[in-house]
């Protein structure tokens, strides 16, 4: 699998909120990696809380 190409230590990850933005985190967190979650809600869509 990729992730076991990332570097060791922390990931930070870009994430969208969608599903395979929660995929891709619930795979790095079953394999024990330590991972931040970094989003930017940039006020574009209606509903947005920007």
């Amino acid at each position: 699998m990729l992730i076991a190409a990332l570097p060791h230590g922390r990931v930070v990850v870009a994430v969208s909120g969608g599903p395979d933005s929660t995929a891709l985190l619930i795979a790095l967190q079953e394999a024990g990696r330590d991972i931040v979650a970094a989003h930017y809600d940039h006020a574009l869509r209606d509903g947005s809380d920007g």
